[in-house]
C-alpha cells in the first residue's frame, strides 16, 4: 500500500514538471532535441499575412481624346438639314489602379516547405478620371445636352476599363509586380519557394467609342 502511494506521488510530480515546461519560458527546452525550435508552416505565415492585407500592384495615368458624332437630320425628301449635325470632342485625364485583394488568394497545403498560391485575376482597384475639355462642334440647331454627360461618362469609363482588362501587356506586368512583392517585400516569406497560379479573368463585352487619337498611358508602380 505504501509503495502504491509513493508511485502515485512520483507520477504527480512528473505530470507537474511536464505541465510547467509548457508554460514557463525556457523550462521546456530540456525536452527538446538538440535545442531545435519547432518549425512553423509557411502556410500559416502566408495566411496570417493575407488575413489583413490589401495590395495595389500598379497604376496608370492616362490622357485621351475621343469624339462623338451624329449625322444631320433629314427632311421629308431625304436631304440633310443644315445646322443639325452633332459633333463632340472630349479630352480626358485619369488614373487607374490595378491589383488584387489578398483575401481572395487561396493557399494550398500540398507541401510543407513550398507555398502554392492561387491568385484571383488582376482587377481594377480604383479608377478616377475627369473630362478636362469638352468641345461641342455641333450645328447651331442641334447641340449635345448637359444631361447627356452622366451617360457619356459611364460609357467612357466602361470602355476604358474593358480595354485595360484586355491589355495583356499591362495585366502581365501587374502580375509580375505582385509576384515580386510576395517574394521580396514580405519578411516572413523571404527565401520561401512560392508557386504562383493565376485564375483567368471573366470575359466582358466592350463598348465602342470613336476616338480621335489613341489613348496615351504609362503603367508604373504606385509611390
Amino acid at each position: 500500500m505504501l509503495k502504491l502511494k509513493i508511485y502515485a506521488v512520483i507520477a504527480l510530480l512528473i505530470a507537474a514538471v511536464v505541465a510547467a515546461s509548457m508554460f514557463v519560458p525556457g523550462f521546456g527546452n530540456i525536452f527538446k532535441r538538440d535545442g531545435q525550435e519547432p518549425k512553423v508552416s509557411v502556410h500559416m505565415l502566408a495566411r496570417k499575412y493575407l488575413e489583413t492585407a490589401e495590395m495595389i500592384s500598379m497604376h496608370c495615368e492616362y490622357r485621351d481624346v475621343f469624339e462623338l458624332s451624329e449625322e444631320s437630320l433629314k427632311n421629308i425628301y431625304g436631304m440633310s438639314i443644315p445646322g443639325t449635325k452633332k459633333h463632340l470632342i472630349v479630352k480626358t485625364h485619369g488614373t487607374m489602379y490595378l491589383g488584387i485583394n489578398c483575401k481572395d488568394i487561396a493557399v494550398d497545403t500540398a507541401r510543407f516547405d513550398t507555398l502554392f498560391l492561387t491568385f484571383p485575376p488582376i482587377k481594377i482597384i480604383a479608377h478616377e478620371f475627369e473630362f478636362t475639355d469638352i468641345y461641342d462642334l455641333s450645328g447651331v440647331f442641334r447641340k449635345y445636352n448637359l444631361k447627356d454627360i452622366p451617360t457619356l461618362r459611364s460609357d467612357y469609363k466602361a470602355e476604358i476599363e474593358f480595354n485595360t482588362k484586355n491589355d495583356r501587356e499591362a495585366i502581365s506586368a501587374a502580375e509580375e509586380k505582385m509576384e515580386n512583392a510576395f517574394r521580396n517585400d514580405i519578411p516572413t516569406l523571404k527565401g520561401v519557394p512560392i508557386v504562383f497560379i493565376w485564375n483567368a479573368p471573366v470575359k466582358r463585352v466592350s463598348i465602342d467609342i470613336k476616338r480621335e487619337t489613341p489613348v496615351s498611358r504609362k503603367w508604373d508602380v504606385p509611390e
